[in-house]
């Protein structure tokens, strides 16, 4: 009886320790911060969406990453002009923070339709140029496999 009352202990004991190394795993995978402007972007895009009655994205690693790329490269280049990562892509300059840009994407038929767009995921990232102007970048894509939790790092261009 001892040796079977050890043996449930051991086992349950394993069992716990094999559930907090997964858990720790999957935490370390999901680990991405995110610029507020970024989360901000992502949360009322879904909060237009959730006002049409649509799902909301979830943010994309990959396309987080492409976003960043190219409102830098914007914003270093001082060239405004949409991406070729073949993906839909929502671009602005100009705006002081990210509601404001979401504000004049969203009275832009075109930006509209991708926001609303029947899309499953997306990326969001800004750059400061020299000149001080903020770049913003959209990413819309379905079917990718690296999500990330939506919160707020850093405090940058809300």
């Amino acid at each position: 009886m001892q040796k079977c009352h050890r043996a449930r202990v051991l086992g349950v004991r394993f069992a716990v320790l094999a559930a907090a190394i997964a858990v720790a795993a999957s935490a370390q995978a999901n680990e991405f911060p995110l610029h507020r402007a970024e989360s901000n972007v992502i949360k009322r895009t879904n909060a237009e969406r959730a006002r049409y009655g649509l799902a909301p994205l979830k943010a994309s690693k990959r396309l987080i990453q492409q976003a960043r790329r190219h409102a830098q490269w914007m914003a270093s280049s001082g060239n405004f002009r949409h991406g070729n990562d073949g993906v839909a892509e929502n671009i602005a300059w100009g705006q002081g923070d990210s509601s404001e840009a979401l504000g004049d994407w969203m009275n832009s038929s075109g930006h509209r339709a991708n926001i609303l767009g029947g899309y499953t995921h997306m990326g969001a990232a800004w750059a400061r140029g020299s000149d001080g102007r903020l770049y913003w970048v959209q990413q819309f894509s379905s079917g990718e496999k690296d999500e990330v939790d939506v919160e707020a790092e850093g405090d940058n261009a809300s």
